[in-house]
């Protein structure tokens, strides 16, 4: 028997899902070095730390919704064989 596949609007909700967490926390970090820099005088090292931690936080994000999902797949069994006698 087959087994069941999710719909193609589900698989795109979960790519989509997997560039939102990604992304989101890199623009996010970046338009905080940003205005730091502007409105504080932040020197740019400060800013690509910031946005080093906007990557790491990402990836983070994405690495735990993989393992959440890979935690649903069911494991195979084991295949029984004869003995041949």
């Amino acid at each position: 028997m087959a087994k069941k596949r999710g719909t193609m609007a589900e698989d795109f909700g979960v790519a989509m899902d997997l560039g939102v967490r990604l992304a989101a926390p890199i623009v996010l970090c970046a338009y905080l070095a940003n205005y730091l820099s502007e409105r504080y005088g932040v020197g740019a090292g400060w800013g690509l730390l910031i946005i080093l931690f906007g990557v790491l936080s990402g990836i983070w994000n994405v690495y735990k919704l993989l393992h959440k999902l890979a935690a649903r797949i069911p494991k195979p069994k084991p295949i029984k064989r004869r003995r041949i006698r």
